[in-house]
């Protein structure tokens, strides 16, 4: 996949393009259904499968104060598209003079004059141009009379709930991990580098790999389980994400108590995946009262594990 970052970087070389446009954050089901639209319409064709989206999110331009956190990073999200099978990834900067861009002007201007895109793929609620006045029925209109095919792509439904970031976030935020991992079609995932920390959970006896990552999670603080990769190993551990309140900390940190694993991992890229929720946040009277619930955090999760293993191979995957 060749990622292109900026409009102005952009050169007509690729055959045929059928572009998906979105933020697509989190890459959740209802955007991989869009994405595969594009890319079965592209080879249908014989061309080139593109995803146009948006760095920085728009909210953090437009509403900053309350802007989301998010799903995925721009490389997190670059990854799973290379993955899809998507041929170009055009970065496109939204900054106030693109967001001023009037509606038809960003498709007559940008998406055919300038792109030469010969069809567009977008979800059922695409809003675009100068105040999001842009819709898809003047999408359809404009591109019927221009010649452009325009494809809508109805919403992704599963178990009565449509699918969409802002929902991820919600039951993310209300530690509802496996709704929200039915919703992505894969776990929340969050890579960062291992950086020293303050070294009690060492003192305690549950050393932790604590974890610089490059956003806001968007996460309930409390404890999870969750699986780790780094040098092409694999470890489950329990992770706290929150301000540990038993030492009145005053940020919110990623702590992980990997299982089954000594030695040190300082500098080292460590990719997890959420699991699954197991308890909130909450301060501790004792050291001894907070060791003792790590204990039952750890039997909890293997627990989970082991019940997860049953169900596999029963047929039935459970985590």
């Amino acid at each position: 996949m060749e990622v292109i970052y900026g409009l102005d970087k952009w050169q007509q070389r690729f055959p045929r393009i059928i572009t998906a446009i979105g933020n697509f954050d989190g890459v959740h089901l209802g955007h991989q259904k869009i994405i595969r639209t594009t890319i079965e319409q592209a080879r249908a064709r014989g061309g080139t499968a593109m995803v146009m989206t948006f760095e920085p999110h728009p909210e953090e331009l437009i509403n900053p104060a309350n802007s989301p956190p998010l799903l995925t990073t721009g490389a997190e999200k670059a990854r799973i598209l290379r993955k899809m099978g998507v041929d170009v990834l055009l970065l496109v900067e939204f900054n106030e003079a693109f967001r001023k861009i009037a509606p038809r002007e960003f498709i007559t201007g940008i998406l055919m004059d300038s792109l030469g895109l010969e069809g567009i793929v977008v979800g059922y609620n695409y809003r675009f141009g100068n105040k999001g006045e842009g819709t898809t029925a003047l999408l359809r209109r404009i591109g019927e009379e221009k010649s452009m095919s325009v494809t809508i792509v109805p919403p992704v439904v599963i178990n009565g709930t449509i699918v969409s970031s802002t929902k991820i976030r919600q039951l993310l935020g209300e530690g509802k991990v496996r709704k929200a991992t039915e919703l992505l079609g894969r776990y929340l995932a969050v890579e960062g580098i291992v950086v020293h920390g303050d070294k009690r959970g060492r003192n305690l006896g549950f050393p932790t790999a604590n974890l610089q990552v490059p956003r806001k999670l968007a996460l309930a603080r409390g404890v999870y389980l969750v699986k780790c990769w780094f040098d092409n190993r694999t470890f489950y551990g329990v992770a706290n994400v929150g301000m540990a309140p038993t030492f009145s900390r005053e940020e919110v940190r990623l702590e992980i108590f990997l299982f089954d694993f000594s030695g040190e991992i300082y500098g080292k890229k460590l990719s997890v995946d959420f699991l699954d929720y197991l308890r909130p946040e909450r301060q501790f009277r004792t050291l001894e009262e907070l060791k003792e619930q790590i204990n039952a955090d750890i039997l909890q999760a293997k627990g989970i594990l082991e019940e997860g293993a049953a169900e596999q191979s029963s047929g039935h995957q459970l985590v």
